[in-house]
Formats: C-alpha cells, sequence, structure tokens
C-alpha cells in the first residue's frame, strides 16, 4: 500500500468514527444530561508540517481527534422532586456497587430500598464527603439551590448533595449513560460551590438535533468522495504495475 492508499484508507477509517459518534449523539438527544460527542481532522498543513519537523519528508495522514462538548443543556421542568439540574460547570459524584466512583450531569434520581439516594441507574449519590445519603422514608423533600436536603414536614436538614468542579471537563473519559471518570493520578476536585442545584428539572441533552443531521449527511459526503478517490488510485496503481510487468 503506497502513502496516498495509506492516508485515504485511514480517512475513511476515521469518518467511520466520526459518523458513529454523530449517530451516537442522535440516539441521546433525550437523555438527561447527556453530552455529545465532537469529533473532527486537524488541518492538513499542520499535520503535514509536524511530520516534516519529526524527520518525514513524505505524505502524512489525516489526524482526527474526538471529545466531548459540555456545554450547558437547557432545563426541562419536572416538577418531580428527586429530578435535579446543575446549572453551571459543576458534576455529581456517585459510586456504583463495586466502589468506583464517576461523575455525571444526569440529575435523575430516585430512593434505594434501603432509603439511599441513588441515580435511576443503581449509582449511590455522594455528599461532599465522598458519603452516601441516608434518607429513608422522608414523604416530602426540598432540595436548595446549594444542594442542602431538607425534610419538609420537620424542616431538618438530612444531608448536602455532593456537586464537584472537576477542572477541564475534557480530560475525563466517557463511561456510558451520562457517566465520566478521571485520569490516574487526578487531584482530588474540590467542591464546586459557584454551581445551582435546581429541583424539580432535569438537564437536557446538550444534541442540537439539525447541526446532527447536517454534520451526518456531511460526513456521509465526504466519505463517498474518499472512497471514490480510493477505488481511482488502486486502479492507477493497477494499471501501473500492469504497464512496468509488460
Amino acid at each position: 500500500m503506497d502513502h496516498a492508499e495509506l492516508a485515504l484508507s485511514t480517512c475513511l477509517n476515521e469518518l467511520g468514527k466520526q459518523q458513529a459518534a454523530i449517530a451516537n449523539n442522535l440516539a441521546n438527544i433525550n437523555s438527561s444530561g447527556f453530552k455529545r460527542r465532537a469529533g473532527g481532522f486537524s488541518k492538513f498543513e499542520l499535520a503535514l508540517d509536524e511530520a516534516r519537523r519529526g524527520g518525514i519528508n513524505t505524505t502524512t495522514i489525516p489526524q482526527y481527534a474526538e471529545s466531548s462538548d459540555f456545554s450547558q443543556g437547557d432545563f426541562a421542568r419536572t416538577d418531580v422532586p428527586y429530578d435535579l439540574s446543575l446549572i453551571g460547570k459543576g458534576f455529581l459524584r456517585v459510586r456504583d456497587g463495586s466502589g468506583t466512583e464517576y461523575y455525571t450531569r444526569n440529575g435523575a434520581l430516585a430512593l434505594g430500598a434501603d432509603g439511599t439516594l441513588m441515580t435511576r441507574s443503581g449509582h449511590a449519590v455522594l455528599d461532599e464527603r465522598g458519603d452516601s445519603i441516608r434518607l429513608n422514608e422522608i414523604r416530602e423533600i426540598k432540595i436548595t439551590a446549594q444542594g442542602t436536603i431538607l425534610d419538609e414536614a420537620t424542616g431538618e436538614t438530612r444531608g448536602r448533595i455532593g456537586v464537584f468542579d472537576v477542572g477541564d471537563p475534557r480530560r475525563m473519559m466517557p463511561k456510558g449513560s451520562g457517566l465520566f471518570s478521571l485520569p490516574a493520578n487526578t487531584p482530588e476536585p474540590e467542591v464546586d460551590s459557584t454551581t445551582e442545584v435546581r429541583q424539580g428539572g432535569l438537564e437536557r441533552s446538550n444534541v442540537n438535533s439539525v447541526s446532527e443531521l447536517v454534520a451526518m449527511i456531511s460526513v456521509s459526503r465526504l466519505h463517498g468522495a474518499v472512497s471514490k478517490a480510493l477505488t481511482t488510485v488502486e486502479s492507477i496503481h493497477d494499471q501501473l504495475l500492469g504497464l512496468a510487468r509488460s
């Protein structure tokens, strides 16, 4: 395989990844707190210049990079007491049954069988100290803008939901179901006092269906053009081999 075939074949493979990211965005357009994945190719001139600085004087291959878009989603009122939305850059910290901790913006919560505050996927919601929150059988709760949970019948404080500042969220790794993990050796995130906790609603996905469909069409057309170019290069290569053997 020569350089042109390698570059075009790599481009086709990477375009497939970009198309898959767009399809996943569209599939999660109604997932609360979902953050779209955005990918793109670096400018060829920059990639070629970098390759030349590394001592490579021939062509280079396309460079594709993908990351999560953490822009704020719209607030959707549900009037469900255990639904909450984060207005700001903070994240909830949650823990699964094996003790692994994740961060999420999905505030669709519920009470577990033992009265523990949990996400609806079964992850325990943690307080500012990293402990789970036990509410037992509170009939009516109020969650303040700072995340404090009050028993409306007695006015008693029953815990405080931890909201954390993870620094640059682009470092986080998506784990599915709206969960993210931090890379190893990352400093402990600090409590975020600037993010507002809003009860009775959820943060919508930040996916714009029109933009994603336009991107899907654009990637599909580019995929077709690159595929056609690869077929042409392979045909020329075969003709040259034929001439060389004649």
